[in-house]
């Protein structure tokens, strides 16, 4: 069944069925784009959210690394980051993945490299992890007691399982390519609104010019009609004053002979 997205102008989201669905055929999403998410998925918290998972797994990695590779500042930073990408990047690329699925949206080939490599690598880091600490457990707690060594070492390698599901929730909620695809065209449509009311304003001032433009032609018409009747006063007044000059001189040629 193929769905088919259609974005408003208002930032709402018209999702189409296929047909043969009744009560499927048309869902309408009318939230406004900016409110399709809740506080818990908002830019802010996941950020910090984000940060807040680095802090305690970095701060577990560091604890082992410390007490067990305490020559090797480089191999203590070596694998700090390996463990980072694997329980906090790789997490958060497989639940953005699976919305990319949900969405029809994937990249057939490029989505399902990183989508292996993610998921090959979130595997082994915690593998990698629980090997490593089991094998360490006794040279990191090996003065709290056995019992507590135990605990300490069941805990960390539980912890970082916490902290890559909680990732990939953040992916899967936070970075919802379809509300970062709706963000993108909100703006775009701001834009075009923005555009729209220059070009709105331009038109306006065009249309008074052409206003103003009709209004001076029509006074020039005005005036040059004006301008021909006093013409044609002037012509009429000239002529009936020369009518009359040679008159009054004929009249005066006459008396003389």
């Amino acid at each position: 069944m193929s769905e088919v997205f259609k974005i408003r102008g208002d930032g709402s989201v018209k999702i189409s069925m296929g047909a043969g669905k009744s009560s499927f055929t048309e869902k309408v999403l009318t939230n406004n784009t900016f409110n399709l998410h809740t506080w818990y998925t908002s830019r802010w918290f996941s950020v910090i959210a984000l940060f807040g998972l680095l802090a305690i797994d970095i701060a577990g990695f560091y604890q082992i690394t410390s007490t067990t590779l305490y020559e090797s500042t480089l191999s203590q930073v070596i694998i700090i980051s390996a463990f980072g990408v694997a329980f906090e990047f790789a997490p958060l690329y497989i639940g953005y993945s699976i919305c990319l699925k949900c969405y029809g949206w994937a990249n057939p080939i490029l989505n399902k490299l990183i989508f292996a490599f993610s998921t090959t690598a979130c595997f082994l880091g915690v593998i990698a992890n629980t090997v490593y600490r089991a094998l360490t457990m006794e040279e990191a707690y090996g003065e709290s007691g056995e019992k507590i060594g135990l605990a300490m070492t069941i805990i960390m390698c539980i912890l970082p399982l916490v902290t890559s599901l909680v990732n990939l929730t953040i992916g899967c909620l936070a970075f919802d390519p379809l509300y970062l695809h709706l963000l993108k065209l909100a703006k775009e449509l701001r834009v075009l609104k923005m555009k729209k009311r220059q070009y709105t304003a331009y038109l306006k001032e065009y249309d008074m010019d052409t206003e103003d433009r009709a209004r001076y032609l029509e006074e020039e018409d005005e005036y040059y009609t004006n301008t021909l009747n006093e013409i044609d006063q002037l012509r009429q007044y000239y002529t009936e004053y020369v009518n009359a000059l040679n008159t009054s001189f004929e009249k005066a040629e006459s008396q003389e002979v």
